[in-house]
């Protein structure tokens, strides 16, 4: 398996209450790609992929949205299950002809766009795709330019989605109409186990979403809100720990 680096999706997974060495996710892992790759010992609660599923690593290759695009016509011939993109400065044309290609090809498990130059209207070939395709676990988007109308976008695809189970939208620029659209999407979903959504611009108005979400009926073992823009209200926190807490929920948040 080719070596990929571990920090070029930029953002650190979140520390287990338990891990089999003494060093954190971080420590071992550095972000979520050597996350995915490495994690299958972690506690439960934590997402979990296996190793040694036909992968295509093409982090940091300069595809850019031409070399994406004709990258994407060979994907049928080789069977992957796990899609590294990241760094690849891809936009809305690259996205689009990816997405075209995954609404009928259905083998890819993992789709990991981090870092990227992901905009709102870069979002909507991506949420087509999801309305067709459920079998993408991992959807990561870390790291992008995804604002509000993007949010929106993706959650009008998710609504119909029945297999994602791991959502990463940490570190982009979603506010509280965004994750009302996508908690709202979200409810009673059948399989989503994972949410991250630190490092965005939502506020109260977005917690309050996320709080309805996880009081109704759920699969969500973890949810990240670290890192906002702007603090949220103590009483609004302490009732998303207890929510959370009574659900079997780990919350993570400052």
């Amino acid at each position: 398996m080719p070596d990929v680096s571990l920090s070029s999706l930029g953002i650190n997974a979140p520390k287990p209450a338990f891990a089999p060495s003494s060093q954190s996710v971080s420590e071992t892992s550095g972000s979520f790609e050597g996350f995915i790759r490495n994690n299958s010992s972690f506690e439960e609660g934590f997402p979990q992929t296996p190793n040694g599923i036909p992968s295509a690593f093409l982090s940091h290759s300069n595809l850019g949205d031409s070399g994406l695009i004709q990258w994407s016509r060979t994907l049928a011939d080789h069977g992957y299950e796990a899609l590294f993109l990241a760094h690849n400065g891809i936009g809305q044309a690259g996205l689009s002809a990816l997405a075209k290609q995954l609404e009928t090809d259905q083998t890819v498990k993992h789709l990991i766009l981090s870092q990227n130059q992901l905009t709102d209207f870069a979002i909507a070939g991506l949420a087509d795709m999801l309305k067709v395709n459920h079998e993408i676990g991992w959807l990561v988007l870390n790291g992008n330019q995804i604002g509000n109308v993007g949010a929106q976008t993706l959650a009008q695809g998710i609504v119909h989605n029945q297999g994602l189970k791991h959502v990463i939208l940490a570190d982009n620029h979603i506010g509280d109409d965004g994750i009302q659209a996508l908690a709202h999407a979200l409810k009673g979903h059948p399989t989503l186990q994972s949410l991250f959504l630190q490092g965005n611009s939502f506020g109260n108005k977005g917690a309050k979403a996320l709080l309805d979400l996880i009081s109704g009926p759920t699969k969500l073992k973890i949810i990240d809100i670290r890192n906002l823009s702007s603090p949220l209200d103590p009483a609004l926190t302490a009732l998303l720990k207890h929510a959370a807490e009574n659900k079997g929920i780990r919350l993570v948040v400052n």
